[in-house]
């Protein structure tokens, strides 16, 4: 059955793995709710998805922002009516290690890489499970699901996703409502660009990663379209590790050391 028609909405969708989510959905019918902190760059994906004769509104949100929750569910039913399927993806990401964590960065990255999501699916799940049907994916990271030095506070909030993911399972679950989470490994985006941007940069990784090759958006996009599928119903509280297989390799630790401590928000 798809996605055809069905209103979703995709949290830091200006570039990087949501933008790809965001255009490989409205590819697939969806009518996308594009949202984001960057209000050109947000604006240029929606007119990019329009261009390719997809349906899509953009939306400026901020996940710090207390009231995101009450501002997601009121743009998404102005655009297109109830939300069907919400991607959490927008997050903060950090290298820094454990010494050099202040309380106000872990605290930022609470508020953004969990409260956020916490409030956007508090404010739109309960619609779906009135309407009976609802698919909301949560984007993680493999850190935390294996060990990646300097990412504390990264690797903390991805690790609250699932907690949260398997606490919404049972309550809504006989609702029609499914909750999965995606936990991508090495992905080339502009987030990852320091790291895996280039040829040469990658090359350090390929050995450990068993497909031969990193990650690339389509990856994600298509795995979180797969379980936002109408036919997906009986996927529920999945946690799929996206690495190509490279958590299997148990090898993490002769990959070479990460940049310098730096964040970047989506």
């Amino acid at each position: 059955m798809g996605i055809e028609n069905r209103v979703a909405l995709v949290t830091g969708a200006s570039s990087g793995l949501g933008e790809e989510t965001a255009r490989h959905f409205a590819r697939h019918g969806a009518r996308v709710v594009a949202s984001g902190r960057e209000r050109e760059k947000g604006e240029a994906v929606v007119q990019a998805i329009r261009d390719e004769g997809g349906e899509a509104t953009f939306v400026e949100l901020d996940l710090s922002d207390p009231e995101v929750g009450t501002k997601a569910r009121a743009a998404v039913e102005e655009a297109y009516g109830p939300a069907d399927i919400v991607i959490n993806n927008a997050g903060t990401f950090f290298f820094t290690p454990l010494a050099a964590v202040s309380p106000d960065d872990f605290d930022t990255a609470v508020r953004i890489n969990l409260r956020g999501p916490f409030l956007i699916t508090q404010a739109l799940v309960p619609g779906m499970a009135e309407r009976g049907h609802g698919r909301v994916v949560f984007i993680g990271s493999s850190a935390a699901s294996a060990g990646v030095a300097m990412t504390p506070m990264y690797s903390a909030t991805k690790a609250g996703l699932k907690g949260l993911m398997l606490s919404l399972v049972p309550e809504f679950g006989a609702a029609g409502v499914t909750f999965n989470t995606i936990e991508p490994g090495l992905i080339v985006t502009p987030l990852t660009s320091n790291l895996v941007g280039t040829d040469d940069l990658r090359q350090p990784f390929i050995p450990h990663q068993p497909t031969g090759r990193v990650g690339v958006p389509r990856d994600l996009a298509h795995t979180a379209l797969m379980l936002s599928d109408d036919d997906a119903g009986h996927i529920n509280a999945q946690v799929i590790v996206l690495d190509g297989g490279n958590i299997a390799t148990a090898k993490h630790s002769a990959l070479p050391p990460p940049p310098e401590s730096s964040g970047t928000r989506l």
